[in-house]
C-alpha cells in the first residue's frame, strides 16, 4: 500500500510540475513585416544608442533595419569592442550567429513620424516579445520612450536615442524567424 500511495503522490507532483509557468510557448511577434521604402530613417548603415551600465561601462546597442521590414539586434557591446563587432558584421560571422537566436530579430514599422519596433527578448523560461514606440526626430535619430510587451502584461518607460552611422557590410536579414 505504501508504494501505491508514493506512486499516486509523484503523480500529481509531476501534473502540478508539468502546468507550471515555464511549459509555456514563446511569445508570438504581433506586429507583421512590412517593407520599408521611405525616407523617414536611412537604412545603409545601423542605429546605435549610447548607455552606461551598472558598472559605469560605456556600452553602445546597436540596430540594423531593412527593407524588408525585418530588424536585426546587433547587440549591446563596450565601446571599445565596436571594431571588431564591426568585422564580424561584415564578414559574416555575426549573421552566422545571429541564425541561431529567435532574439536576434523582429520586426520594425514606420508610420509618419512614428516608429515602432518588436523583438523577442532573452529570457527564460519564455522568450517574451516587446514593442518599443519611439519618435523619429531627423533620417539620422530616433528616441524610444516607451516599450510594451506584446501580451500587454508589462509596460514601462524608455529613454534612448539612436543615431545613425553609414556603415558598408550589414549582416544578411534572412532569418528562420520571421516571415
Amino acid at each position: 500500500m505504501k508504494h501505491y500511495t508514493k506512486t499516486i503522490i509523484i503523480l500529481i507532483a509531476a501534473a502540478i510540475f508539468t502546468s507550471c509557468t515555464f511549459w509555456e510557448d514563446d511569445d508570438e511577434l504581433s506586429m507583421y513585416r512590412m517593407p520599408y521604402d521611405g525616407t523617414e530613417l536611412r537604412i545603409d548603415g545601423y542605429y546605435y544608442e549610447k548607455s552606461t551600465d551598472d558598472y559605469g561601462e560605456e556600452r553602445i546597442h546597436v540596430y540594423f533595419f531593412y527593407n524588408n521590414g525585418v530588424l536585426l539586434n546587433g547587440l549591446s557591446m563596450k565601446i571599445e569592442d565596436i571594431e571588431r563587432n564591426e568585422n564580424n558584421f561584415r564578414n559574416g560571422d555575426f549573421h552566422s550567429h545571429a541564425q541561431k537566436y529567435k532574439h536576434d530579430w523582429g520586426v520594425f514599422q514606420i508610420h509618419g513620424d512614428s516608429i515602432s519596433l518588436e523583438r523577442w527578448y532573452p529570457d527564460y523560461p519564455v522568450t517574451p516579445a516587446y514593442i518599443s514606440i519611439g519618435r523619429i526626430l531627423n533620417d539620422t535619430t530616433f528616441y524610444i520612450y516607451k516599450s510594451i510587451r506584446s501580451n500587454g502584461s508589462e509596460k514601462r518607460s524608455e529613454d534612448e536615442t539612436y543615431h545613425f552611422k553609414k556603415f558598408d557590410g550589414k549582416p544578411d536579414s534572412t532569418n528562420k524567424f520571421i516571415e
